[in-house]
């Protein structure tokens, strides 16, 4: 068994784990919030807007609306995300042609 790392880094691997054991092995930013994560008051925000005034706009036009109108730039594979979340559209119903998010049927 390989472990496709270098010297150095198994140096350091190796000093963690005489140091904390198995549980230093462990990625230290494990359970802890992400950086890019969207506010849930913003979440809820989105998502009041695609629910009354947004409701058949696909991905792509409803992140520019958003921008355009209340100020809130993200990209429309976060705003698809946020919609498939709250079951405002399936995976199935978005495809993917040329970069942009089409609505089927």
């Amino acid at each position: 068994m390989t472990l496709s790392i270098t010297a150095r880094h198994l140096r350091r691997l190796e000093k963690r784990f005489r140091k904390s054991g198995l549980p230093g092995l462990v990625h230290l930013n494990r359970g802890k919030r992400s950086n890019r994560k969207i506010p849930e008051k913003r979440k809820a925000t989105i998502l009041t807007l695609l629910h009354s005034t947004y409701t058949d706009f696909g991905p792509t036009f409803a992140s520019e609306k958003l921008k355009e109108d209340h100020d809130l730039d993200y990209d429309p594979k976060t705003i698809r995300s946020i919609m498939i979340e709250a079951v405002l559209c399936s995976s199935k119903d978005l495809s993917i042609s040329d970069g942009m998010f089409i609505l089927k049927g």
